[in-house]
């Protein structure tokens, strides 16, 4: 049975994400994604680069993280902000 505490792993994700939401720029948005359209965040978070797709819901003010990841560097440019041709 869930014990309801978030682990310290999942306490230092939960941070590292907002911290890539508060401080990251957005690459690429996703206007037609439904029910709320989207966007990709990209920064770097104590020295690990960090993607995070997230929506937001304008009628209830929400952001919605939808996953978080780290880019893969065979897919990602260097800066990580553009995916490779």
């Amino acid at each position: 049975m869930p014990s309801g505490r978030c682990s310290s792993a999942g306490s230092q994700i939960l941070i590292s994400v907002n911290c890539l939401l508060s401080r990251g720029i957005i690459i690429e948005e996703y206007p037609d994604d439904t029910p709320y359209p989207s966007c990709l965040v990209s920064g770097t978070v104590n020295g690990r680069p960090l993607h995070a797709v997230m929506a937001y819901n304008n009628v209830d003010r929400e952001a919605i993280v939808i996953t978080a990841y780290e880019p893969d560097t065979d897919v990602w440019s260097d800066n990580f902000t553009r995916r490779r041709s």
